[in-house]
C-alpha cells in the first residue's frame, strides 16, 4: 500500500482579480519520492507550491499532510513550514542575511534549539550543499550557482520532510545543473520527499520517480516518466515536448535497431543500448 505524505482534495484558488489559478485539483504525493510538475507558464505550478505550506489559502478544497488537514492558525502554519520548505526560483528573493553562516543559521535559531544543535544543523547543511568554505562570505558576493545551493541549505537546516523547489536548475550552466541534480539525489536518499517544477523536460524525465502535468490549474496527466511521455494526449494537453533521449530511443526502436524492456532515461543508458 502506498504511503501518501500530501493529498489535495478539490483544491481551488482564485486571485483577487478573479483569475482562477487552480481548479478542483486532486492528486496524491507519495512519501520519499522525487516528483516533477510540468506545464507551461500559467499552468498553476507556482500557485500550487505556495499552497503546500500555507503561503496561500485555497478558495475551496483542502490539503492533507501526514493524514491531517492543513490548518491556518499562526501556530499551525509555523509547524507546517518546518515540515515543508520552499526553495524559490530566484535565490536573491530568499537570501537576506549579511553572510552565508548567518543566512543558514536564521531558520534553525527560530526553532528555539540549543546552541549546539543549531551549530550542528548549520554545519551539516553547509557541508551537504558544498558551501561550507563560503560560510563567512557575504551572500551578495556569491555566484548564482552558489546562491542556489545556499538557498537549499536555508531549508535543509530545518530538517523538513518535504522540500519544494521552483525551477532549481533555471539559469544554471550544465556543470552547476549537474551539481544541483547530485545534491537533490543525495537529499532524497535521506528519505526527504522532493517536489519541483521545471521547464527542463530532459531533466524531469531522467530525474523523476513520478510526474504530474498541469494546464490551466488542472491535472491533465500523471505517472512514471515512461507512462507520461508514452501518452501523446497528455503531452498535447500540457503543451510540453517529449525528452530528446525518449524520442531518439523511440525512433531507433521503430527501425528495429534497439529494444529494451526498460526505456532509457538518460544519454548513457541510451548509448549502452546502441553499443550492444
Amino acid at each position: 500500500m502506498k504511503d501518501y505524505i500530501i493529498e489535495l482534495n478539490n483544491l481551488t484558488f482564485s486571485y483577487s482579480d478573479g483569475t482562477k489559478a487552480l481548479n478542483n485539483l486532486n492528486l496524491k504525493i507519495e512519501r520519499g519520492k522525487k516528483i516533477s510538475f510540468l506545464g507551461i507558464n500559467g499552468a498553476g505550478k507556482s500557485t500550487l507550491f505556495l499552497h503546500l505550506n500555507g503561503i496561500l489559502k485555497p478558495t475551496k478544497g483542502e490539503i492533507v499532510f501526514n493524514n491531517m488537514p492543513l490548518k491556518y492558525s499562526q501556530k499551525e502554519l509555523k509547524k507546517i513550514r518546518q515540515k515543508i520548505g520552499i526553495v524559490f526560483q530566484d535565490p536573491d528573493i530568499q537570501l537576506f542575511s549579511a553572510n552565508v553562516y548567518q543566512e543558514v543559521s536564521f531558520g534553525a535559531m527560530n526553532l528555539n534549539l540549543e546552541k549546539a544543535e543549531v551549530i550542528r544543523r548549520v554545519d551539516k547543511a553547509l557541508q551537504d550543499t558544498n558551501v561550507f568554505e563560503y560560510k563567512h562570505k557575504p551572500t551578495h558576493f556569491l555566484s548564482y550557482g552558489q546562491k542556489k545551493r545556499v538557498s537549499i541549505a536555508d531549508i535543509l537546516v530545518m530538517e523538513p520532510e518535504v522540500i519544494i523547489l521552483d525551477e532549481p536548475t533555471s539559469s544554471l550552466d550544465p556543470k552547476h545543473s549537474a551539481m544541483i541534480e547530485e545534491l537533490l539525489n543525495d537529499i532524497n536518499k535521506t528519505g526527504t520527499t522532493l517536489l519541483l517544477s521545471t521547464h527542463d523536460i530532459d531533466f524531469a524525465y531522467s530525474w523523476s520517480d513520478y510526474i504530474f502535468i498541469l494546464r490551466n490549474g488542472e491535472l491533465v496527466g500523471e505517472g512514471t516518466p515512461a507512462e507520461v511521455f508514452e501518452n501523446s494526449e497528455w503531452i498535447e494537453a500540457g503543451a510540453i515536448e517529449k525528452p530528446l533521449v525518449f524520442e531518439v530511443y523511440k525512433a531507433l526502436e521503430a527501425k528495429g535497431l534497439v529494444h529494451s524492456h526498460a526505456i532509457p532515461r538518460n544519454k548513457d543508458q541510451l548509448l549502452k543500448l546502441i553499443d550492444k
